[in-house]
């Protein structure tokens, strides 16, 4: 993961992953099979942290709003105690050599985020915290790329503080773009 944070998928060598890792390269190749072997690994293990965090956070929050409020948190969060998960993810997403490799692995956390959070929808549409026609996915997909902007400001050396609204305002924000009050107020059906 360091590696990967830190050089693009197609410049890191098997030596380096072995130097890195304090093993040999035949006993990564022993466990992995190939250098794709272990970055489908990698990808698989942060699919798996992804979708234990979802669950924490869906099932601890009393409203879509909060949880949309929590996920912006957790990534500042991460930000900021582990730039390196972060950088190794959005190489993930947006190096070639490496995204075709895990493309299945990513449409798995995008179902996982969905399926997760379906249900949240439900519950704000029927208590009226947003409106009954909101698309979900939508809504998932415009919070996901706007913190994926800040994230990579943040990378481009533009410091957490400085690259970062509050996460409350991110998601007052998208709340207003469709239709919502925000801030966990009731809408008029």
């Amino acid at each position: 993961m360091v590696l990967l944070a830190s050089k693009p998928f197609s410049s890191i060598t098997m030596n380096k992953i072995a130097d890195a890792c304090g093993l040999t390269k035949p006993a990564i190749y022993y466990h992995f099979g190939s250098k794709k072997g272990l970055f489908v690994a990698l990808a698989r293990a942060m699919k798996a942290e992804v979708c234990r965090t979802l669950g924490e956070i869906v099932d601890s929050a009393e409203s879509l709003r909060e949880a949309l409020v929590l996920i912006s948190r957790r990534r500042i969060s991460e930000l900021e105690s582990r730039p390196e998960l972060i950088r190794a993810h959005i190489s993930m997403v947006l190096d070639p050599g490496i995204r075709l490799l895990i493309d299945q692995i990513q449409d798995e956390i995008a179902d996982t985020l969905f399926e997760k959070f379906y249900p949240l929808f439900e519950r704000a549409k029927k208590s009226g915290e947003i409106r009954p026609d909101v698309d979900a996915e939508l809504v998932l997909r415009m919070h996901q790329g706007v913190m994926n902007t800040y994230v990579i400001k943040f990378l481009r050396g533009v410091s957490v503080a400085e690259a970062l609204p509050d996460p409350e305002v991110i998601v007052d924000q998208i709340y207003r773009g469709i239709g919502c009050h925000g801030a966990g107020e009731r809408t008029e059906n």
